[in-house]
């Protein structure tokens, strides 16, 4: 089977690979890039940290690594740990799983970071803050997407050459939709 994959390059490289394991044939075209913003993080000290995806690990190469680190899944707690925190609690799940894991090892009244994206779902700030916590956000990168269909793309779509797509966020999906409905 073709597939196409639209993820962030890192993320969509990594997809391939395991599609080729399994037999397909993975045609990576990917419509987000993950950039770092220019904001500035909160001033700490926090009492822990809240990582919904691995895309913000980087930003905390240069942080303080004695606070608990809570990860949204198994890969995001490898990298954490790969840039230097030592006590990391994994969620396995989602930004609610994350939230419910804090909860349940913090004292109600913690101040806590969460690191993220621009594009952002409510969770897991949502459930902290009615769960009495204080939660600052640093929007640590953004997704931007991008302005033109891949050339790979447009040429598997018009060839009519692909049998499935796969997607991992709404705004690619959006994004693919916009712009292959602008190149018909």
């Amino acid at each position: 089977m073709r597939v196409l994959v639209t993820r962030p390059r890192a993320q969509a490289e990594a997809t391939a690979a395991r599609l080729a394991a399994l037999g397909h044939v993975a045609l990576v075209a990917p419509l987000l890039e993950i950039v770092r913003t220019a904001e500035r993080p909160p001033r700490g000290p926090f009492d822990a940290v809240i990582v919904t995806s691995a895309n913000a690990v980087p930003a905390l190469a240069v942080f303080d690594k004695t606070a608990p680190a809570f990860a949204v899944g198994y890969r995001t707690a490898l990298l954490l740990r790969e840039v230097g925190f030592t006590d990391i609690r994994s969620a396995e799940g989602d930004a609610a799983a994350v939230a419910k894991l804090a909860s349940r090892s913090l004292k109600r009244d913690a101040r806590l970071l969460h690191v993220a994206g621009r594009d952002r779902k409510l969770e897991p700030a949502a459930s902290l803050v009615r769960a009495g916590f204080t939660v600052e956000t640093f929007v640590a990168y953004e997704a931007v997407a991008a302005k033109a269909v891949p050339e790979t793309m447009a040429i598997a779509l018009h060839g009519g050459s692909l049998d499935a797509a796969v997607h991992y966020s709404r705004r690619t999906v959006e994004t693919a939709l916009a712009l292959t409905g602008a190149v018909g």
